[in-house]
């Protein structure tokens, strides 16, 4: 009798387990299918399983996501755009998202635990109850100067926003912000600002004009990636950027250009 009980056991353990893996399969099948027809993956050809495991590409998937509606409607994107600043430097951004009424530029960040900042401090903390206080750099000094850079660089005269997008597991209490161009936020509140800005500002140049600045960043930020591949990186200082652009960006393009004419 107990051998049947046992037998019985272990069949509805087993049949538990073969109909939890199902659901789970069909449920990545379903991501895997709409991130395949996603925007994001036609522009940057970041594979599925590489994006679920990376805490940055998941991020600007994600904040592509929230924005998707504005895309509709003629809003276009950039992802991981190089350009060069007054002294050579190389500057990344994670994102820029050109509408016909502005451009904002997204950074996002990953961190869990709560957020403690101001618009002056040079450092921020991430306060979690496990690890020590984590210390970064001020991101709001930091997406300022993307912000003046860009401005520079542009062809045209158009309102530059500033994004510093969260992940929605983290904590903060609001973050006095003076500047009217710049933003901290939740990625759950990511539609809602940007309809708000949208709302507010008078288009200045038309949809075709977006596609042409999106081609004319696009190109700029090729320009300078390869410039500074070739030079060695000496104008870059950032270990971590200098790393994205070599690995991401250099030794496996031919990967990109397989999977883009093969997949």
């Amino acid at each position: 009798m107990l051998v049947v009980l046992f037998i019985l056991l272990l069949i509805v353990i087993v049949v538990g387990i073969y109909v939890d893996y199902y659901f789970e399969v069909t449920k990545n099948e379903g991501k895997k299918e709409e991130y395949y027809k996603s925007s994001y993956y036609v522009y940057t050809r970041n594979g599925f399983l590489n994006v679920m495991n990376s805490k940055r590409l998941m991020g600007e998937y994600e904040s592509s996501c929230e924005l998707k509606s504005y895309e509709a409607l003629g809003g276009r994107f950039l992802y991981d755009v190089y350009l060069p600043d007054e002294n050579g430097n190389v500057v990344k951004m994670d994102m820029l998202f050109i509408t016909p009424k502005g451009i904002f530029i997204i950074d996002n960040k990953s961190y869990k635990g709560r957020i403690i900042g101001d618009e002056d401090g040079k450092k921020w903390i991430e306060r979690t109850r496990i690890k020590k206080d984590r210390r970064f750099d001020n991101p709001l000094i930091e997406n300022a100067k993307k912000v003046d850079n860009l401005k520079r660089l542009l062809s045209i005269s158009l309102p530059v926003v500033s994004l510093l997008v969260f992940s929605d597991k983290c904590k903060f209490r609001n973050i006095p912000v003076a500047s009217k161009d710049a933003f901290v936020l939740k990625r759950r509140f990511m539609k809602s600002v940007v309809r708000s800005v949208l709302n507010d500002s008078e288009q200045i140049i038309s949809f075709k004009d977006v596609d042409n600045l999106q081609k004319e960043l696009y190109s700029l930020s090729l320009d300078t990636e390869k410039n500074a591949i070739i030079n060695n990186l000496p104008s870059v200082s950032d270990k971590s950027i200098k790393q994205d652009i070599i690995i991401n960006k250099s030794i496996f393009t031919w990967w990109k250009d397989y999977r883009y004419n093969y997949q």
